[in-house]
This record gives C-alpha cells, sequence and structure tokens, in this order.
C-alpha cells in the first residue's frame, strides 16, 4: 500500500501510532530490509516498532532476495515484499517533485550513495522520517547533512523487538545468526549498538 504523507486524513491515523520519535515514519532501505527478512521474523519486527514503514519504489525493485541456510546449503529466497505491503506492514512511496529529484541526484553525484540510499534519504528529509541503514557512508552523510533526522541501524529494530516483544535472548541470537547467513560481517564493530550486541 501506498502511505500519502500530504493526505491529512492519513496523517491522522498514522501519527498516533508514533513510538519515541517525533518523527511520522520511518524509511528502510535496501540492506536493513533484506536483513530484517532473513530474521524470518520481520511481522514481528515491523509490528514492534508501533510506527509506518516506508520503502521506496527503487528499494522495492532492489531487494529481491535473501539469503538461508536450508539443509546445509545457502539459497537465495525470494523476498515477497507484496505480502507486507497488502497487509500494511509496509507502505511504498516515491520521488514525486523536482525539489526531491534534485536532491535524488546530489546525493548519488556529489556523496556518491547508491539510488536506493539517496531516494530514501530524500524521502525522510522532505517528510520528516527517520531513516534505517547499516550503510557508513549513508549514515555518515545523515550525520552531517540531516542531523534533525534519526538514524537508526538493523542493531536498533532487534533491540527494540527484543525490548518490546520480550523475546528471549536464545531467540535473538538465532535471527542474528540468520541474518549473518548472507551477512556474515554483520554487525560490523563500527556500527552503532554494537557495545550492546557484544554483551548478548
Amino acid at each position: 500500500m501506498t502511505l500519502n504523507p500530504d493526505n491529512d486524513a492519513d496523517r491522522e491515523v498514522y501519527v498516533s501510532n508514533l513510538i519515541n520519535t517525533n518523527h511520522e515514519a520511518l524509511v528502510i532501505d535496501a540492506c536493513s530490509l533484506i536483513h530484517i527478512r532473513s530474521t524470518e521474523k520481520m511481522v514481528e519486527i515491523l509490528t514492534c516498532l508501533r510506527c509506518p514503514c516506508i520503502i521506496t519504489d527503487i528499494v522495492h525493485s532492489e531487494a529481491k532476495t535473501f539469503k538461508k541456510l536450508i539443509g546445509g546449503v545457502v539459497k537465495d529466497e525470494p523476498m515477497e515484499l507484496d505480502y507486507f505491503l497488502e497487509n500494511d506492514l509496509l507502505f511504498m512511496q516515491d520521488l514525486n517533485d523536482d525539489a526531491a529529484a534534485i536532491s535524488f541526484l546530489e546525493l548519488t553525484s556529489l556523496h556518491r550513495l547508491d539510488n536506493g540510499e539517496a531516494q530514501s534519504i530524500v524521502i525522510a528529509n522532505k517528510n520528516n522520517y527517520a531513516f534505517c541503514t547499516n550503510d557508513r557512508k549513508a549514515l555518515s552523510v545523515m550525520s552531517a547533512e540531516y542531523p534533525h533526522l534519526q538514524s537508526l541501524t538493523t542493531l536498533h529494530l532487534l533491540q527494540n523487538w527484543h525490548m518490546e516483544a520480550g523475546i528471549s535472548q536464545a531467540d535473538l541470537l538465532d535471527s542474528i545468526r540468520k541474518i549473518q547467513v548472507g551477512s556474515p560481517n554483520f554487525p560490523s564493530p563500527k556500527m552503532p549498538l554494537y557495545s550492546w550486541f557484544q554483551t548478548l
């Protein structure tokens, strides 16, 4: 489903679901989306955020598969995002004006961000959304250019799920191991909340 931030009725409904943030929604980029999907607990993780979760049309096209260990063999599994979109667990937005398109070009050309990250940041900035990514360059750009926006990583989403749903440490670590099937170096020691991860 598409979220229309310019529709007053939509804003009234969604603002009431905010949790611990001044932002109206969370934009999730491709790398974080793939990680969340890899846990096979995406419904629970998104539900615990208690705010609209946005992906862009580019991210939707980029995030096609995730890695899964099946019978000792790593295989590509389809993301199957339609279920999440149809059930309002994810909403899709794209760039819909010239100013946003100019900002997108600046991020891709000047800061060398990939298209999905750049589009996600532009949409986050335009609508005052928080942004979730694991990409160090994207996080650096967010800190330097958009300090008014909250920057999160997959670890933040996992920690929130752990605290909100009260899942066990064993289940949390199992989900992290599933992410590591496709991303062996997750989480990076330089990632925010890495010290929390080390306590698990």
